[in-house]
């Protein structure tokens, strides 16, 4: 019963401390995984910028086109 009592839970501070390394390390991880996602992101995002930015330029021609045809006529 008197364990009970001490176990505090999940978010004891007390017990968090004992084991500090492991939730540095936890946290380490953590945080090393979100920059390979921010890193991830930003390639894929790059390219999709790109892709944008030659898709405008085919809508220029492609207006362009649909210009001249019509002053032709």
């Amino acid at each position: 019963m008197k364990d009970d009592f001490n176990d505090k839970g999940p978010n004891d501070l007390e017990q968090q401390l004992l084991n500090k390394d492991k939730v540095i390390s936890k946290l380490y991880q953590k945080i090393t995984d979100l920059m390979a996602i921010n890193d991830s992101h930003k390639f894929i995002l790059t390219n999709q910028i790109e892709t944008n930015k030659n898709l405008d330029k085919e809508i220029m021609k492609l207006k362009q086109e649909i210009k001249d045809i019509y002053y032709v006529r």
